[in-house]
């Protein structure tokens, strides 16, 4: 599915572009970190500087909703090892 997403985030029609945003923000929990950082956040990236204004904020917002799941999963992963690792 992510390539086909991804193919799609440079289309002429801006609601298919800013459809891919909000895309990926709903499917990067789902994905390895390392597709986020390596596939998806260029693509985000880009659609944050679209002449777009619709474009931007949803790729503002997927960027920031990811970014947020991926410390959130840090900070869980941390206290379980604090409290059940170590113990």
């Amino acid at each position: 599915m992510l390539p086909t997403v991804l193919t799609m985030a440079t289309d002429n029609v801006a609601n298919v572009r800013f459809n891919v945003a909000k895309t990926l923000q709903r499917i990067g929990p789902f994905l390895e970190p390392s597709a986020v950082q390596t596939q998806v956040k260029p693509i985000l990236d880009k659609l944050n500087t679209d002449s777009d204004v619709d474009v931007k904020y949803f790729a503002s917002e997927a960027i920031a909703g990811i970014a947020g799941n991926h410390i959130a999963n840090y900070i869980i992963e941390k206290i379980f090892f604090i409290f059940f690792i170590k113990m």
